[in-house]
């Protein structure tokens, strides 16, 4: 029997950009390659973006762990996209072929006086989980406040 882990991650950040810009960074493959890559060797990694309702992203990626490789690839579907404000998404993370996270993922920009409000809010499982699910709750969270700081610095990169 598979266990699995649910569980949710909310986070707010100020953007240093006006909404259109940090859209950019979402719907445009190379802004977006600018800040969202799977981890690991840059060599051998792809990235795939159909950005519209319906559309997918596809990324992979291989990453070397001590004596061994690991085959990474993320695989979402955009199931809803209003344009300079929303995007819905769901995705699942596969780990050596193995289906190891599924997520259903909203983000929504909002013009503030700093530039952009994101509010990132995702639902998640993991599957194949190994003891009480709190590795994999902190990794979900810092992973998403890493890429998050990604964002940011791209934005500040391209203004």
């Amino acid at each position: 029997m598979t266990d699995v882990v649910h569980g949710l991650v909310e986070q707010t950040v100020l953007l240093d950009a006006p909404v259109g810009t940090v859209w950019g960074a979402f719907h445009d493959l190379e802004l977006r390659d600018r800040w969202f890559s799977m981890p690991g060797s840059r060599t051998g990694q792809t990235h795939d973006l159909d950005f519209r309702i319906g559309g997918t992203e596809t990324a992979t990626g291989t990453l070397f762990n001590f004596d061994h490789e690991e085959r990474l690839v993320h695989r979402s579907r955009f199931i809803d996209i209003v344009d300079e404000s929303r995007i819905t998404t769901v995705y699942d993370f596969l780990l050596n072929d193995e289906l190891k996270l599924a997520s259903l993922l909203t983000i929504e920009l909002h013009t503030d006086p700093a530039g952009t409000r994101l509010d990132y809010l995702e639902q998640y499982q993991y599957f194949g989980v190994v003891g009480d699910g709190s590795a994999e709750h902190g990794e979900r969270a810092g992973g998403t406040r890493f890429l998050l700081r990604r964002l940011g610095i791209a934005l500040e990169e391209m203004a």
